[in-house]
């Protein structure tokens, strides 16, 4: 019997988060991936490109056009309709639309480094800790979750000598 009971409105309120970071004006996320932060993770790891004013997917961009696929699902995760929320973003900018191909947003998805992204989501979790108030902490100290469902330790003969 499982202890876990999912609350029904939980997916509901995700879903009202999810769509006023959709519905926001300009960028997604920018309240809470701000541009400068990811040039920042970008220039500590010296990856650069689309650095030219017609190229449409900046770091930026691109980072924002992954994480809104990201938080859809079924076939608003694919890369056309990531393309599209560009497009759409650029002519409600007032830009020029770029084309809708999906090859240049992934070719600039690619770029990507999972050590950027990486960094990104472990500031972003500390930026958010440090705002929650104290009294929605565990009394004493941090309390940390870890699913071991996905880790294997094998009974080999070197595993059992360490722990002898």
């Amino acid at each position: 019997m499982s202890l876990y009971h999912p609350d029904p409105s939980l997916s509901r309120r995700f879903g009202l988060i999810q769509a006023s970071f959709s519905q926001s004006e300009g960028l997604p996320f920018a309240e809470v991936l701000p541009e400068e932060e990811i040039q920042q993770a970008f220039a500590n790891e010296e990856v650069d490109f689309a650095q030219e004013e017609d190229q449409i997917y900046n770091p930026g961009l691109t980072v924002w056009a992954f994480l809104s696929q990201i938080l859809h699902k079924d076939e608003q995760r694919s890369c056309v309709v990531a393309v599209s929320r560009v497009l759409v973003l650029l002519l409600a900018l007032g830009r020029e639309p770029c084309s809708k191909s999906t090859g240049a947003y992934c070719k600039a998805r690619a770029k990507l480094p999972e050590t950027v992204l990486e960094r990104l989501a472990v500031d972003e979790a500390r930026g958010c800790e440090k705002q929650s108030p104290q009294e929605w902490l565990w009394p004493g100290p941090h309390v940390k979750l870890i699913d071991g469902t996905t880790c294997s330790m094998p009974a080999t003969e070197q595993n059992q000598a360490v722990n002898r």
